[in-house]
């Protein structure tokens, strides 16, 4: 078996050119035809992800034994030291943080894996009036900020980072939530 010299010569290179854009144009022009369809594609991995981080991160919370709640208010400049960044706005000042260990931390999950979770219930305005950390054994287990004006919370969904997420702000479990978090993180009273 003899080996045959290869000539690269400019129809070689020209024949692996045209071959080459002709196979990309093909490509280019199939993603664009179908495009539909990747766009729908895309969408949907991103609900159902989004659903399955509110199933994980809601009714089905880990076990908890320290919960961090820290009230919000006022808009701060980036950075500074007692503020809190949703990811989805702008930091957010820390007026006071409290943390609840033992019963009173599995107490504050319980109440809240009973909310109804769901995105139909978000709207628009996102002004979190406080934020809940979630650990279990010093792990953060959840990082939230939660609105009760336009039932919105905010959670982590893998690749898309932290997104917002609806909850039944005036249910049962909500109220009681939010009743639990007044009494033992207050926010200061307003001057009006």
């Amino acid at each position: 078996m003899t080996l045959q010299p290869t000539t690269s010569g400019p129809k070689s290179w020209r024949r692996i050119l045209v071959r080459t854009l002709g196979i990309l144009l093909l490509l280019v022009l199939g993603i664009y035809l179908s495009r539909n369809f990747w766009i729908k594609t895309v969408r949907a991995y991103y609900l159902g992800r989004v659903t399955l981080a509110s199933e994980e991160l809601g009714r089905n919370l880990p076990a908890v034994d320290e919960v961090e709640i820290l009230a919000l208010g006022g808009e701060v400049a980036e950075c500074t030291p007692d503020s809190f960044s949703p990811d989805l706005g702008p930091p957010v000042g820390t007026i006071s943080r409290r943390s609840v260990r033992g019963a009173e931390a599995a107490q504050l999950a319980s109440v809240w894996r009973g909310i109804d979770f769901d995105r139909h219930y978000a709207a628009l305005c996102f002004s979190p009036y406080y934020a809940l950390r979630f650990r279990h054994q010093g792990r953060l287990v959840l990082e939230t900020a939660v609105c009760w004006h336009c039932s919105t919370y905010t959670l982590p969904a893998g690749v898309f980072g932290h997104v917002e997420y609806g909850f039944d702000s005036k249910g049962t479990e909500a109220q009681t939530l939010l009743a639990a978090l007044t009494q033992l993180c207050p926010h200061p009273p307003t001057s009006k």
